[in-house]
């Protein structure tokens, strides 16, 4: 995957790639608080909240969502993706901006959408930036400054703003794939289920999963 661009360049490429996600919703702004050239100057006034984003409200148009998730679907299942360390963090990371900004429903069912395989692949992962990309809250991968701010990808799953069949689907799916995780006795596969039972929380209460409480 851009094999004429270094590490770092194929990085901001694929960052770049999900913030068009943000433009097309009209939701890119410059930021006044660096003018350096990298994809930091610009931020979502939705995706880069610091609060937990329960819903989506600023969708870009049907054509513009459905090919740019077609595009990183197929970014995502190519072998040289799955090789490379930084750039896969900064696809599940465009990943994530593509998701809050799309409202076909096809592409928010986390078992059954292209994506919503990959996040789950993700948080199977050996690599803990790629699983804290794809699952939690705590850190994130900047192209030029590594672990820095909050991002994640299985919440967009999660939105309540789903059609209630769909989004009964996927807290189902995410919880059995957490407590089939959790099985295993690896410290990583500990980790990510206890971070991401943690973000799961933030976004479906006990009431309208009470599964969740069984954890």
């Amino acid at each position: 995957m851009y094999p004429d661009f270094n590490e770092a360049i194929q990085c901001e490429l694929l960052l770049w790639l999900g913030r068009l996600a943000c433009a097309g919703a009209n939701r890119l702004t410059e930021s006044p608080a660096t003018c350096r050239q990298t994809s930091t100057l610009y931020n979502c006034s939705m995706c880069d909240k610091q609060l937990p984003r329960r819903s989506q409200t600023s969708p870009i148009t049907d054509t513009d969502s459905n090919g740019l998730i077609s595009n990183l679907a197929n970014l995502s299942k190519l072998p040289q993706l799955h090789r490379l360390g930084k750039p896969r963090v900064a696809a599940m990371l465009a990943i994530e901006r593509a998701l809050r900004h799309c409202e076909e429903q096809a592409h928010l069912d986390l078992t059954a959408s292209v994506l919503g395989q990959c996040c789950l692949q993700a948080l199977r992962s050996s690599s803990r930036d790629l699983r804290i990309a794809a699952g939690y809250d705590t850190s994130t991968y900047s192209a030029r400054t590594s672990l820095t701010a909050s991002r994640h990808t299985l919440p967009s799953f999660l939105r309540i703003d789903l059609d209630d069949v769909t989004l009964r689907r996927n807290r189902v799916s995410a919880l059995d794939f957490l407590r089939n995780l959790s099985e295993k006795s690896e410290l990583a596969s500990q980790e990510t289920c206890i971070l991401a039972w943690g973000q799961i929380a933030r976004y479906v209460d006990a009431f309208s999963a009470p599964g969740l409480a069984r954890f």
